[in-house]
């Protein structure tokens, strides 16, 4: 366990911090999917199909964990991009 607290802790963008009020709470109705599915949710979001499941679980973790940051990241950019027009 001792691996994914520092993995936790080295990508507060994904996961949030420990005391971050907007972590995301799994408790929710709406996160349910999620919580309940965790790593399987996440690579089916990113897939296109379920022929590239393989692809990103055979990834080493912080290269899809760091994959997953620029994913975030690009979306929250582009949306911001939007709303400036």
């Amino acid at each position: 366990f001792e691996v994914m607290a520092r993995l936790v802790a080295a990508y507060p963008n994904l996961f949030g911090k420990p005391d971050d009020p907007e972590k995301e709470d799994f408790e929710d109705e709406d996160n349910w999917f999620a919580a309940r599915y965790g790593w399987l949710a996440t690579i089916d979001a990113v897939a296109k199909d379920r022929t590239q499941w393989d692809f990103y679980l055979n990834m080493a973790i912080v290269e899809f964990l760091n994959y997953l940051c620029f994913l975030r990241d690009k979306e929250e950019y582009q949306s911001s991009r939007q709303h400036e027009k």
